[in-house]
Protein backbone atom coordinates (compact mmCIF):
# COMPACT_ATOMS: atom_id res chain seq x y z
CA UNK A 1 0.00 0.00 0.00
CA UNK A 2 1.37 3.24 -0.79
CA UNK A 3 0.39 6.68 0.73
CA UNK A 4 -1.63 8.94 -1.12
CA UNK A 5 -2.43 12.90 -0.35
CA UNK A 6 -5.59 14.41 -0.66
CA UNK A 7 -5.44 15.37 -4.29
CA UNK A 8 -3.43 13.11 -6.72
CA UNK A 9 -3.00 11.87 -10.19
CA UNK A 10 -3.41 7.74 -9.40
CA UNK A 11 -1.72 5.25 -11.76
CA UNK A 12 -4.11 2.63 -12.24
CA UNK A 13 -3.94 -0.86 -14.24
CA UNK A 14 -6.68 -1.19 -16.84
CA UNK A 15 -10.03 1.13 -15.88
CA UNK A 16 -11.96 -1.22 -15.30
CA UNK A 17 -9.92 -2.47 -12.63
CA UNK A 18 -9.92 0.88 -10.84
CA UNK A 19 -11.95 0.10 -8.47
CA UNK A 20 -9.83 -2.51 -7.19
CA UNK A 21 -6.82 -0.50 -6.97
CA UNK A 22 -8.49 1.17 -4.75
CA UNK A 23 -7.53 -1.15 -2.10
CA UNK A 24 -4.06 0.48 -2.14
CA UNK A 25 -5.09 3.85 -2.44
CA UNK A 26 -7.03 6.90 -0.12
CA UNK A 27 -8.80 9.28 -2.25
CA UNK A 28 -10.49 12.06 -1.19
CA UNK A 29 -14.20 11.15 -2.63
CA UNK A 30 -13.70 8.01 -1.67
CA UNK A 31 -14.37 4.78 -3.64
CA UNK A 32 -17.11 1.89 -4.86
CA UNK A 33 -16.26 -1.51 -4.21
CA UNK A 34 -18.83 -2.57 -6.60
CA UNK A 35 -17.38 -5.40 -9.34
CA UNK A 36 -17.27 -3.89 -12.99
CA UNK A 37 -16.87 -0.51 -14.08
CA UNK A 38 -17.23 2.05 -12.01
CA UNK A 39 -19.69 3.66 -10.68
CA UNK A 40 -19.33 7.56 -10.91
CA UNK A 41 -17.80 9.42 -8.36
CA UNK A 42 -19.82 11.65 -5.60
CA UNK A 43 -19.99 15.05 -6.12
CA UNK A 44 -16.95 16.94 -4.37
CA UNK A 45 -17.24 19.17 -2.23
CA UNK A 46 -17.61 22.88 -3.08
CA UNK A 47 -14.10 25.09 -2.12
CA UNK A 48 -14.86 28.77 -1.13
CA UNK A 49 -11.11 29.25 0.46
CA UNK A 50 -9.48 32.30 -1.69
CA UNK A 51 -6.00 32.12 -0.16
CA UNK A 52 -3.49 33.58 -0.96
CA UNK A 53 -1.19 31.20 -2.63
CA UNK A 54 2.43 31.77 -3.33
CA UNK A 55 3.08 29.77 -6.45
CA UNK A 56 6.66 28.47 -4.77
CA UNK A 57 6.88 24.46 -5.04
CA UNK A 58 5.15 24.80 -1.19
CA UNK A 59 1.99 24.20 -0.65
CA UNK A 60 2.68 24.66 3.44
CA UNK A 61 -0.47 27.43 3.24
CA UNK A 62 -3.25 25.35 1.25
CA UNK A 63 -5.86 23.63 3.73
CA UNK A 64 -5.07 20.26 3.54
CA UNK A 65 -8.66 19.84 2.05
CA UNK A 66 -8.40 22.08 -0.73
CA UNK A 67 -6.93 21.26 -4.06
CA UNK A 68 -8.36 24.30 -6.48
CA UNK A 69 -9.35 28.23 -5.66
CA UNK A 70 -9.42 31.62 -7.52
CA UNK A 71 -9.28 35.20 -6.72
CA UNK A 72 -9.77 38.11 -9.34
CA UNK A 73 -6.35 37.90 -11.30
CA UNK A 74 -6.30 33.77 -11.33
CA UNK A 75 -7.32 30.07 -11.21
CA UNK A 76 -5.17 27.70 -8.81
CA UNK A 77 -4.27 24.77 -8.43
CA UNK A 78 -2.30 21.61 -6.54
CA UNK A 79 -2.09 18.38 -7.20
CA UNK A 80 0.41 15.58 -6.67
CA UNK A 81 1.69 12.24 -9.39
CA UNK A 82 1.39 8.87 -8.05
CA UNK A 83 4.58 6.80 -8.77
CA UNK A 84 8.30 7.78 -9.63
CA UNK A 85 8.71 11.56 -9.07
CA UNK A 86 9.14 12.98 -12.64
CA UNK A 87 9.64 16.44 -14.03
CA UNK A 88 6.51 17.35 -15.79
CA UNK A 89 7.80 19.18 -18.67
CA UNK A 90 10.23 16.46 -19.64
CA UNK A 91 8.63 13.05 -18.73
CA UNK A 92 7.61 9.77 -20.37
CA UNK A 93 3.84 10.24 -19.65
CA UNK A 94 1.48 13.43 -20.35
CA UNK A 95 -0.49 14.92 -17.57
CA UNK A 96 -3.32 16.65 -18.78
CA UNK A 97 -5.62 19.50 -16.77
CA UNK A 98 -9.00 19.24 -17.93
CA UNK A 99 -11.16 22.51 -16.65
CA UNK A 100 -14.67 23.25 -16.59
CA UNK A 101 -14.63 27.10 -16.40
CA UNK A 102 -18.17 27.56 -16.16
CA UNK A 103 -18.95 24.96 -13.96
CA UNK A 104 -21.88 23.94 -16.72
CA UNK A 105 -21.93 20.73 -18.14
CA UNK A 106 -23.86 22.03 -21.19
CA UNK A 107 -21.26 24.20 -22.27
CA UNK A 108 -17.93 22.19 -22.96
CA UNK A 109 -17.35 18.35 -24.23
CA UNK A 110 -18.82 16.26 -22.30
CA UNK A 111 -15.71 13.79 -21.08
CA UNK A 112 -17.19 10.34 -20.60
CA UNK A 113 -13.56 8.94 -19.18
CA UNK A 114 -12.63 8.98 -16.46
CA UNK A 115 -16.14 8.42 -15.01
CA UNK A 116 -14.83 11.31 -12.26
CA UNK A 117 -15.25 13.93 -15.15
CA UNK A 118 -19.32 12.66 -15.47
CA UNK A 119 -21.30 16.02 -15.87
CA UNK A 120 -18.31 18.01 -16.46
CA UNK A 121 -18.54 20.50 -20.01
CA UNK A 122 -14.77 20.43 -20.58
CA UNK A 123 -13.84 24.62 -22.08
CA UNK A 124 -9.73 24.34 -21.63
CA UNK A 125 -7.28 21.53 -21.14
CA UNK A 126 -3.61 21.71 -20.34
CA UNK A 127 -1.56 19.55 -21.22
CA UNK A 128 2.32 19.05 -19.89
CA UNK A 129 4.77 16.43 -21.58
CA UNK A 130 2.21 16.42 -24.64
CA UNK A 131 1.50 14.77 -27.24
CA UNK A 132 2.33 15.92 -30.97
CA UNK A 133 0.51 15.18 -33.81
CA UNK A 134 2.48 12.41 -35.08
CA UNK A 135 1.78 10.97 -31.48
CA UNK A 136 4.76 11.08 -29.78
CA UNK A 137 5.69 12.98 -27.11
CA UNK A 138 7.00 16.65 -26.65
CA UNK A 139 8.91 18.55 -24.09
CA UNK A 140 7.05 21.38 -22.32
CA UNK A 141 3.16 22.71 -22.09
CA UNK A 142 0.39 22.87 -24.66
CA UNK A 143 -2.99 24.72 -23.81
CA UNK A 144 -6.17 23.54 -26.07
CA UNK A 145 -10.08 25.15 -26.19
CA UNK A 146 -12.44 22.22 -26.38
CA UNK A 147 -15.65 23.05 -27.78
CA UNK A 148 -18.63 20.82 -27.61
CA UNK A 149 -18.19 18.30 -29.87
CA UNK A 150 -14.86 17.57 -28.40
CA UNK A 151 -12.79 19.30 -31.29
CA UNK A 152 -9.18 20.86 -29.62
CA UNK A 153 -8.24 24.62 -31.19
CA UNK A 154 -4.25 24.63 -29.38
CA UNK A 155 -3.94 28.36 -28.06
CA UNK A 156 -0.39 29.89 -26.93
CA UNK A 157 0.55 29.09 -23.44
CA UNK A 158 1.82 32.58 -23.04
CA UNK A 159 -1.59 33.48 -23.68
CA UNK A 160 -2.68 31.59 -20.11
CA UNK A 161 0.32 32.98 -18.42
CA UNK A 162 0.55 29.66 -17.44
CA UNK A 163 2.76 29.30 -13.96
CA UNK A 164 3.41 26.11 -12.35
CA UNK A 165 6.40 24.85 -9.62
CA UNK A 166 8.63 23.23 -9.20
CA UNK A 167 10.64 22.89 -12.54
CA UNK A 168 12.22 19.47 -11.47
CA UNK A 169 10.95 16.43 -10.65
CA UNK A 170 8.46 16.47 -7.40
CA UNK A 171 5.96 14.88 -5.71
CA UNK A 172 3.64 18.39 -5.57
CA UNK A 173 3.22 20.66 -7.72
CA UNK A 174 1.22 24.17 -7.93
CA UNK A 175 -0.29 25.73 -10.87
CA UNK A 176 -1.70 29.27 -11.80
CA UNK A 177 -3.50 30.43 -14.49
CA UNK A 178 -4.53 33.63 -15.59
CA UNK A 179 -8.14 34.84 -15.91
CA UNK A 180 -7.18 37.40 -18.54
CA UNK A 181 -6.55 35.21 -21.76
CA UNK A 182 -4.59 36.70 -24.38
CA UNK A 183 -5.51 34.30 -27.09
CA UNK A 184 -7.99 36.24 -29.29
CA UNK A 185 -10.39 33.26 -27.77
CA UNK A 186 -13.62 33.59 -25.69
CA UNK A 187 -12.53 34.57 -22.14
CA UNK A 188 -16.13 35.19 -20.44
CA UNK A 189 -16.08 32.15 -18.58
CA UNK A 190 -12.52 32.58 -16.94
CA UNK A 191 -13.61 35.73 -16.32
CA UNK A 192 -17.20 35.45 -14.77
CA UNK A 193 -18.51 34.50 -10.96
CA UNK A 194 -19.42 30.89 -11.42
CA UNK A 195 -18.31 27.70 -10.28
CA UNK A 196 -15.39 25.61 -11.89
CA UNK A 197 -14.84 22.36 -12.43
CA UNK A 198 -12.05 20.24 -13.32
CA UNK A 199 -10.00 16.76 -13.55
CA UNK A 200 -6.75 15.24 -14.21
CA UNK A 201 -5.71 12.79 -16.10
CA UNK A 202 -2.18 10.30 -16.91
CA UNK A 203 -1.59 8.89 -20.01
CA UNK A 204 1.54 7.02 -21.09
CA UNK A 205 3.38 7.45 -24.00
CA UNK A 206 1.23 5.78 -26.35
CA UNK A 207 -2.23 7.61 -25.22
CA UNK A 208 -3.49 5.29 -23.13
CA UNK A 209 -5.54 6.20 -19.85
CA UNK A 210 -3.30 5.41 -17.05
CA UNK A 211 -5.01 7.16 -13.94
CA UNK A 212 -6.77 10.05 -12.92
CA UNK A 213 -7.63 12.46 -9.82
CA UNK A 214 -10.45 12.82 -8.65
CA UNK A 215 -12.92 15.47 -9.30
CA UNK A 216 -12.90 18.68 -7.80
CA UNK A 217 -14.94 22.28 -7.84
CA UNK A 218 -14.03 25.42 -6.41
CA UNK A 219 -16.03 29.48 -6.69
CA UNK A 220 -14.12 32.08 -8.53
CA UNK A 221 -14.96 35.79 -7.96
CA UNK A 222 -15.90 38.21 -10.89
CA UNK A 223 -12.13 38.91 -12.35
CA UNK A 224 -10.35 42.21 -12.50
CA UNK A 225 -11.14 44.36 -15.43
CA UNK A 226 -7.15 44.24 -15.87
CA UNK A 227 -4.65 41.88 -15.31
CA UNK A 228 -1.90 43.26 -12.33
CA UNK A 229 0.60 45.46 -12.28
CA UNK A 230 1.70 45.58 -9.02
CA UNK A 231 2.84 49.41 -7.61
CA UNK A 232 6.14 48.06 -5.67
CA UNK A 233 9.69 48.71 -6.35
CA UNK A 234 12.72 47.51 -5.04
CA UNK A 235 13.30 47.81 -1.20
CA UNK A 236 16.31 50.01 -0.54
CA UNK A 237 19.61 48.36 1.06
CA UNK A 238 19.40 48.29 5.03
CA UNK A 239 21.88 50.11 6.49
CA UNK A 240 24.98 47.46 6.78
CA UNK A 241 23.68 44.98 4.35
CA UNK A 242 25.52 43.39 1.64
CA UNK A 243 23.54 43.26 -1.52
CA UNK A 244 24.40 40.30 -4.18
CA UNK A 245 22.78 40.73 -7.64
CA UNK A 246 22.55 37.34 -9.67
CA UNK A 247 21.95 37.54 -13.55
CA UNK A 248 22.44 35.07 -16.64
CA UNK A 249 23.11 37.50 -18.77
CA UNK A 250 21.77 35.36 -21.93
CA UNK A 251 24.62 35.22 -24.41
CA UNK A 252 26.82 38.25 -23.46
CA UNK A 253 23.81 40.06 -24.41
CA UNK A 254 24.87 43.32 -22.03
CA UNK A 255 27.79 43.54 -25.04
CA UNK A 256 24.85 43.20 -27.53
CA UNK A 257 22.50 45.65 -25.73
CA UNK A 258 23.55 47.88 -23.02
CA UNK A 259 21.16 50.08 -21.73
CA UNK A 260 18.84 47.61 -20.05
CA UNK A 261 21.47 46.04 -18.01
CA UNK A 262 22.99 49.60 -16.82
CA UNK A 263 19.89 50.58 -15.26
CA UNK A 264 18.93 47.45 -13.65
CA UNK A 265 22.57 47.28 -11.97
CA UNK A 266 22.63 51.32 -11.68
CA UNK A 267 19.44 51.09 -9.55
CA UNK A 268 20.39 47.72 -7.60
CA UNK A 269 23.87 49.26 -6.70
CA UNK A 270 25.20 45.85 -5.83
CA UNK A 271 28.42 44.96 -3.85
CA UNK A 272 28.76 41.67 -5.75
CA UNK A 273 27.89 40.71 -9.09
CA UNK A 274 27.58 36.79 -9.93
CA UNK A 275 27.38 36.45 -13.74
CA UNK A 276 26.46 33.59 -16.22
CA UNK A 277 26.50 33.25 -19.27
CA UNK A 278 29.07 36.54 -19.96
CA UNK A 279 31.19 35.26 -23.19
CA UNK A 280 34.26 37.53 -22.78
CA UNK A 281 37.98 35.48 -22.61
CA UNK A 282 39.15 37.82 -19.96
CA UNK A 283 37.89 39.54 -16.68
CA UNK A 284 39.12 42.73 -17.91
CA UNK A 285 36.29 42.43 -20.95
CA UNK A 286 34.03 42.56 -18.00
CA UNK A 287 35.32 45.13 -16.23
CA UNK A 288 35.80 47.45 -19.31
CA UNK A 289 31.89 47.42 -19.70
CA UNK A 290 31.27 48.15 -16.15
CA UNK A 291 33.55 51.05 -16.18
CA UNK A 292 32.05 52.07 -19.14
CA UNK A 293 28.63 51.85 -18.08
CA UNK A 294 27.84 51.62 -14.60
CA UNK A 295 29.29 54.13 -11.99
CA UNK A 296 31.31 52.57 -8.99
CA UNK A 297 31.39 53.70 -5.71
CA UNK A 298 35.38 53.10 -5.70
CA UNK A 299 37.52 53.94 -8.23
CA UNK A 300 37.31 50.79 -10.19
CA UNK A 301 35.70 47.82 -11.28
CA UNK A 302 37.08 44.31 -10.47
CA UNK A 303 36.59 40.87 -12.22
CA UNK A 304 36.68 37.19 -12.28
CA UNK A 305 36.15 34.93 -14.44
CA UNK A 306 37.48 31.33 -14.98
CA UNK A 307 38.48 28.45 -17.63
CA UNK A 308 34.65 27.59 -17.48
CA UNK A 309 32.71 29.20 -20.00
CA UNK A 310 30.40 32.43 -18.87
CA UNK A 311 30.36 32.18 -15.42
CA UNK A 312 32.10 35.61 -13.71
CA UNK A 313 31.75 37.62 -10.24
CA UNK A 314 32.08 41.41 -10.40
CA UNK A 315 32.80 44.08 -7.68
CA UNK A 316 33.99 47.89 -6.95
CA UNK A 317 35.95 46.09 -4.58
CA UNK A 318 38.94 43.69 -4.50
CA UNK A 319 38.55 40.23 -5.05
CA UNK A 320 40.97 37.29 -4.44
CA UNK A 321 40.62 34.05 -6.18
CA UNK A 322 39.82 31.16 -4.24
CA UNK A 323 40.39 27.99 -6.07
CA UNK A 324 42.64 28.69 -8.54
CA UNK A 325 43.31 26.49 -10.68
CA UNK A 326 39.30 25.73 -11.38
CA UNK A 327 37.54 22.73 -10.99
CA UNK A 328 37.44 19.75 -13.14
CA UNK A 329 35.15 16.69 -12.72
CA UNK A 330 35.15 13.18 -14.50
CA UNK A 331 32.04 11.66 -16.25
CA UNK A 332 31.40 9.20 -18.81
CA UNK A 333 35.50 8.39 -18.52
CA UNK A 334 36.50 11.86 -19.06
CA UNK A 335 37.29 15.13 -17.34
CA UNK A 336 35.05 18.42 -17.55
CA UNK A 337 35.65 21.65 -16.57
CA UNK A 338 32.78 22.88 -13.85
CA UNK A 339 31.25 26.19 -14.63
CA UNK A 340 31.95 27.73 -11.41
CA UNK A 341 34.27 30.65 -10.53
CA UNK A 342 34.80 31.64 -6.76
CA UNK A 343 36.74 34.21 -4.97
CA UNK A 344 36.67 36.40 -1.75
CA UNK A 345 35.74 39.82 -2.38
CA UNK A 346 36.92 42.43 0.18
CA UNK A 347 33.85 44.57 1.23
CA UNK A 348 33.88 47.39 3.72
CA UNK A 349 31.98 45.43 6.32
CA UNK A 350 34.17 42.43 5.99
CA UNK A 351 35.18 39.54 3.19
CA UNK A 352 32.72 37.80 1.96
CA UNK A 353 33.07 34.54 -0.17
CA UNK A 354 31.51 33.72 -2.92
CA UNK A 355 30.82 31.65 -6.58
CA UNK A 356 29.20 32.09 -9.44
CA UNK A 357 28.09 28.32 -10.83
CA UNK A 358 26.41 27.54 -14.44
CA UNK A 359 25.25 23.66 -14.21
CA UNK A 360 24.65 21.35 -16.77
CA UNK A 361 21.50 22.66 -19.00
CA UNK A 362 18.78 20.32 -20.36
CA UNK A 363 17.68 16.94 -19.32
CA UNK A 364 14.91 15.29 -17.66
CA UNK A 365 14.98 13.02 -14.37
CA UNK A 366 17.42 10.48 -14.91
CA UNK A 367 18.82 11.73 -17.89
CA UNK A 368 22.82 11.78 -18.69
CA UNK A 369 22.37 15.74 -18.12
CA UNK A 370 20.98 15.09 -14.79
CA UNK A 371 23.81 12.75 -13.83
CA UNK A 372 26.51 15.36 -15.37
CA UNK A 373 24.76 18.23 -13.14
CA UNK A 374 24.68 16.00 -10.38
CA UNK A 375 28.07 14.89 -10.71
CA UNK A 376 29.01 19.07 -11.45
CA UNK A 377 27.05 19.90 -8.20
CA UNK A 378 28.94 17.60 -6.10
CA UNK A 379 32.91 18.23 -7.44
CA UNK A 380 32.06 22.20 -6.99
CA UNK A 381 30.48 21.95 -3.47
CA UNK A 382 33.91 19.68 -2.68
CA UNK A 383 36.31 21.78 -4.29
CA UNK A 384 34.61 24.86 -2.75
CA UNK A 385 34.92 23.26 0.72
CA UNK A 386 38.26 22.47 0.59
CA UNK A 387 39.58 26.02 -0.04
CA UNK A 388 37.52 27.36 3.12
CA UNK A 389 38.15 24.31 5.00
CA UNK A 390 40.18 26.63 7.66
CA UNK A 391 38.93 30.77 6.36
CA UNK A 392 36.95 32.05 8.73
CA UNK A 393 34.84 34.02 6.98
CA UNK A 394 31.17 33.97 7.85
CA UNK A 395 29.04 35.18 5.33
CA UNK A 396 29.50 32.56 1.89
CA UNK A 397 27.16 32.89 -1.48
CA UNK A 398 26.91 30.47 -3.67
CA UNK A 399 24.63 31.31 -6.71
CA UNK A 400 23.68 30.64 -10.18
CA UNK A 401 21.83 29.58 -12.88
CA UNK A 402 21.37 25.40 -11.44
CA UNK A 403 19.04 24.18 -14.60
CA UNK A 404 17.20 21.90 -12.20
CA UNK A 405 14.60 20.26 -15.19
CA UNK A 406 15.39 16.85 -13.89
CA UNK A 407 15.94 16.23 -10.00
CA UNK A 408 16.61 18.02 -7.05
CA UNK A 409 19.66 16.18 -6.07
CA UNK A 410 22.15 18.90 -7.64
CA UNK A 411 20.82 21.76 -5.44
CA UNK A 412 21.37 20.23 -2.27
CA UNK A 413 24.53 18.68 -3.29
CA UNK A 414 26.24 22.43 -3.95
CA UNK A 415 25.55 23.62 -1.05
CA UNK A 416 26.76 20.30 1.18
CA UNK A 417 28.51 21.41 4.41
CA UNK A 418 29.75 24.51 3.04
CA UNK A 419 28.28 26.79 5.89
CA UNK A 420 31.12 28.15 8.13
CA UNK A 421 29.45 25.61 10.81
CA UNK A 422 30.13 22.66 8.79
CA UNK A 423 26.02 22.27 8.22
CA UNK A 424 24.75 22.56 4.37
CA UNK A 425 23.84 26.63 3.08
CA UNK A 426 20.33 27.26 2.93
CA UNK A 427 18.33 28.28 0.31
CA UNK A 428 17.24 32.86 -0.10
CA UNK A 429 12.88 32.53 -0.60
CA UNK A 430 13.22 34.30 -3.27
CA UNK A 431 9.90 36.10 -5.07
CA UNK A 432 9.45 38.41 -7.62
CA UNK A 433 8.78 41.50 -6.96
CA UNK A 434 5.25 42.46 -7.13
CA UNK A 435 3.67 38.90 -7.07
CA UNK A 436 3.17 36.27 -5.03
CA UNK A 437 5.16 33.96 -7.20
CA UNK A 438 8.95 31.89 -7.38
CA UNK A 439 10.05 32.09 -10.84
CA UNK A 440 13.52 33.01 -12.01
CA UNK A 441 13.29 32.48 -15.80
CA UNK A 442 11.11 32.97 -18.72
CA UNK A 443 11.26 32.38 -22.51
CA UNK A 444 7.78 31.91 -23.84
CA UNK A 445 9.12 31.63 -27.89
CA UNK A 446 9.60 28.25 -26.80
CA UNK A 447 7.23 25.62 -25.31
CA UNK A 448 8.13 25.95 -21.35
CA UNK A 449 6.42 27.24 -18.99
CA UNK A 450 8.06 30.19 -16.94
CA UNK A 451 10.19 28.53 -14.18
CA UNK A 452 12.67 28.78 -11.29
CA UNK A 453 16.04 27.69 -12.51
CA UNK A 454 18.40 30.20 -10.60
CA UNK A 455 19.15 29.86 -7.05
CA UNK A 456 20.85 32.00 -4.12
CA UNK A 457 22.24 29.69 -1.33
CA UNK A 458 24.13 31.33 1.94
CA UNK A 459 25.66 30.88 4.79
CA UNK A 460 22.63 30.91 7.26
CA UNK A 461 25.59 30.30 10.26
CA UNK A 462 27.06 33.56 9.40
CA UNK A 463 24.59 35.87 8.08
CA UNK A 464 20.34 36.14 7.88
CA UNK A 465 18.68 37.32 4.27
CA UNK A 466 17.15 40.85 4.47
CA UNK A 467 15.06 40.42 1.15
CA UNK A 468 15.32 38.25 -1.55
CA UNK A 469 13.63 39.76 -4.99
CA UNK A 470 13.26 38.54 -8.47
CA UNK A 471 12.86 41.90 -10.91
CA UNK A 472 10.17 41.04 -13.71
CA UNK A 473 9.98 44.52 -15.01
CA UNK A 474 6.79 43.25 -16.72
CA UNK A 475 4.81 42.96 -13.79
CA UNK A 476 4.82 46.70 -12.68
CA UNK A 477 3.28 49.23 -12.93
CA UNK A 478 4.27 52.35 -15.00
CA UNK A 479 4.01 54.62 -11.86
CA UNK A 480 6.82 51.78 -10.33
CA UNK A 481 8.93 51.71 -13.31
CA UNK A 482 9.26 55.43 -13.62
CA UNK A 483 10.40 55.83 -9.84
CA UNK A 484 12.81 52.75 -10.28
CA UNK A 485 14.09 54.61 -13.32
CA UNK A 486 13.40 51.26 -15.72
CA UNK A 487 11.61 50.32 -18.63
CA UNK A 488 8.97 47.93 -19.59
CA UNK A 489 11.04 45.41 -20.62
CA UNK A 490 14.34 45.52 -19.21
CA UNK A 491 13.63 42.60 -17.50
CA UNK A 492 13.35 40.72 -20.94
CA UNK A 493 17.26 41.32 -21.95
CA UNK A 494 17.78 37.85 -20.66
CA UNK A 495 15.49 35.02 -20.37
CA UNK A 496 16.64 34.98 -16.56
CA UNK A 497 15.74 37.47 -14.55
CA UNK A 498 18.28 39.43 -12.02
CA UNK A 499 18.32 38.52 -8.85
CA UNK A 500 18.77 40.80 -5.78
CA UNK A 501 19.45 39.36 -2.20
CA UNK A 502 20.27 41.06 0.84
CA UNK A 503 21.88 39.59 3.67
CA UNK A 504 23.30 41.58 7.32
CA UNK A 505 26.34 39.94 8.90
CA UNK A 506 25.58 37.53 12.06
CA UNK A 507 27.54 39.13 15.21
Amino acid sequence: MHARFPFSVTPVIPRLMRLAACAGIVLATGCESVPGDPAPAPAPARSSWSGPVTIDGDTGEWPKDVVATADPAYLYLRFSVDGENKALQASDQTVTIHLDLDGDGGTGFAMLDPVDAAGMGVDLEIEFSPRNAEGSLDRGAAAYVVDRTGSRTKIPVAGLDLLFTPTHASNWYEARISRHVATGTDTSALEAASAWEGVITLRDSGGSLRGWSDAFIAEKPIASEQPPLADATLPPRPAGAIRVLNWNIHRNNPEKNSAPFARVIELVRPDVVLIQEWEAKQPAQIARWFHEHIDSPTARWHALSGRSWGVAVVSPYPITPLVQDGVTFPHDGRDHNARVVSGVVALPVGDIVVASTHLKCCGSATSPEDSTRIAEAGRIASALGDAIADDPTWVRVVAGDMNLVGTRAPLDLIGKGLDSDGSDLEIAPVRVLGDNATYTWIDWQTSFTPGRLDYVLYSGAGCRVLQATALDTRRLSDAALARMGLERDDSGASDHLPIVVDVAIRR
